[in-house]
C-alpha cells in the first residue's frame, strides 16, 4: 500500500492555499450548510469512466494495484437508500475510530 500523504488541518490548508480553501468553502456552503455528496459505483464502472474521461484505451502502469481515490474524514453523515424515490433513507453519523 502506498504511503499516505501528510494530512493538514483546515486552518493549515487555508494558510497554504487560501485560493483553494475559499473556492472549496463557497462550494460546500453554497446552500447555507456544509453539503457534499459521495456516490459509489462498481470498480468496473468507475474504471470505465476514468478511462473515458482521459481517452485511454488501456490502464496506465500500476492502475490495477493503486486506489482510485482516498478520503481522510473524521466524521460524516452516511445516508443509505434503496434507490431513487426512497421515502425512508437510513442516516448514520459515521466517526473515525
Amino acid at each position: 500500500m502506498p504511503a499516505r500523504p501528510p494530512m493538514v488541518s483546515w486552518d493549515e490548508f487555508q494558510r497554504l492555499r487560501p485560493d483553494l480553501a475559499e473556492a472549496g468553502r463557497r462550494l460546500l456552503y453554497q446552500f447555507g450548510v456544509g453539503l457534499a455528496f459521495l456516490a459509489t459505483a462498481r470498480r468496473e464502472a468507475a474504471m470505465a469512466q476514468f478511462f473515458a474521461e482521459r481517452r485511454l484505451e488501456a490502464p496506465p502502469p500500476g492502475f490495477e494495484t493503486d486506489e482510485l481515490f482516498e478520503f481522510h474524514l473524521e466524521r460524516c453523515l452516511w445516508t443509505q437508500t434503496s434507490g431513487h424515490g426512497d421515502w425512508a433513507p437510513r442516516h448514520t453519523v459515521w466517526r473515525a475510530t
